[in-house]
């Protein structure tokens, strides 16, 4: 079998600046601070799937979502509508 390269450490696949939602945009902030989806997701727990999707705008960041989210990670009711 012949040797291949591997992407290890991929960029990804989001982009804040093609985000028209600001609590998405403020989700990725949030995520990107604390090291990326692996690690959120590994200090507070949820699907990494399920957030990609969300940073993608392809799932509903809706109002039970960031009520959720904000509860979660300890930040004030409200953070990601400003």
């Amino acid at each position: 079998m012949a040797s291949y390269d591997t992407k290890t450490g991929r960029k990804p696949s989001y982009n804040k600046e093609n985000v028209s939602s600001l609590r998405v945009k403020n989700l990725i902030s949030f995520i990107d601070k604390h090291g990326g989806i692996a690690d959120f997701t590994r200090k507070f727990g949820g699907s990494e799937g399920t957030l990609s999707m969300m940073l993608r705008e392809r799932k509903s960041f809706g109002n039970l979502a960031v009520r959720r989210m904000e509860k979660k990670v300890g930040l004030p009711e409200g953070w990601f509508d400003s």
